[in-house]
């Protein structure tokens, strides 16, 4: 459990036993994670949005400064930015810098409309008859490992296929949506499975992803929009550790403070990125979905 310290505002627990029956209760829900983006990709150990929410608002002002040093799947930033509250996340491993980025990027009705016709045509980009694409040293250090077997490399190659066709989205933001649709239905098709989808359902999963993901990007910016009164609140992502956000919890309202969780891997901690890499074939997708160069023919 993560605990919260208080800096700049030392302000102390809310008094009235309501405000404390509220905290308590959302530290308690066991409904599962839903609303805005926070499931555009199932992060481990996350926690819930209704405690995160309840915290923000008990212990800060719209317009104050947010700092979660340990971000993750970045849930204290979309409920910051949903709340009016600036917020700095920060973490070691790319995908949680990734991930939190794609889940606190505002898009408009114009970049929605380009994904949601970019995913319509998905299916049509799925085929095994036509050639998929390589990522390059990603696939020639390992990270492809167990995919290439009897029931999964036709999900390997739906994958690389939805995967060159995000990249051809145009702007970055747009193409690292794609890129998240990709991964978040990855994720689904692969991670703690006895049996494998079809491609067939590869392909309508696709779509469903990629239309709840639009639904959620459009409940954020509303909540951003509702609640920035003054001034448009930001979310800002940083690929770095906690050691080196000390200089912003000199002026944070309020800052997120938790020990490393121990990771499924060997009993490393998940401050070691490479504790996490090879548990689940997605966290070595994501490395494709991450990559930077250019795709190699196959």
């Amino acid at each position: 459990m993560r605990t919260v310290v208080q800096n700049l505002c030392s302000k102390s627990l809310p008094a009235d036993a309501e405000l404390h029956h509220r905290l308590v209760a959302a530290a308690r829900d066991t409904a599962p994670v839903s609303g805005l983006t926070h499931n555009f990709y199932k992060y481990p150990a996350r926690f819930s949005p209704k405690f995160v929410r309840a915290v923000i608002e008990l212990f800060s002002e719209p317009g104050d400064l947010i700092l979660d040093p340990f971000m993750g799947g970045g849930t204290t930033l979309v409920e910051a930015l949903a709340l009016g509250r600036h917020v700095i996340g920060t973490d070691i491993n790319s995908l949680a810098v990734f991930v939190a980025e794609v889940k606190t990027t505002l898009l408009d009705d114009r970049e929605l409309a380009a994904i949601n016709r970019w995913a319509t045509r998905l299916p049509r980009r799925v085929n095994m008859h036509a050639s998929s694409v390589c990522f390059g040293d990603w696939a020639d250090n390992g990270y492809h490992r167990h995919l290439n077997r009897a029931e999964t490399w036709r999900l390997r190659k739906a994958i690389e296929q939805a995967l060159q066709s995000a990249l051809r989205l145009g702007s970055p933001k747009l193409q690292a949506f794609g890129r998240c649709v990709v991964l978040r239905t990855a994720q689904w098709a692969l991670d703690g499975r006895k049996t494998f989808p079809s491609v067939d359902g590869f392909r309508d999963s696709l779509i469903q992803h990629a239309e709840r993901m639009i639904s959620g990007a459009r409940a954020l910016r509303a909540a951003v929009e509702a609640n920035a009164a003054h001034e448009r609140t930001d979310a800002r992502c940083l690929n770095r550790s906690a050691a080196q956000t000390e200089a912003y919890s000199n002026f944070t309202a309020l800052s997120w403070n938790s020990r490393p969780l121990p990771s499924v891997a060997g009993g490393r901690t998940q401050r070691d990125p490479g504790a996490v890499l090879d548990r689940r074939p997605t966290r070595r997708i994501w490395r494709s979905v991450l990559c930077d160069g250019q795709p190699e023919s196959r």
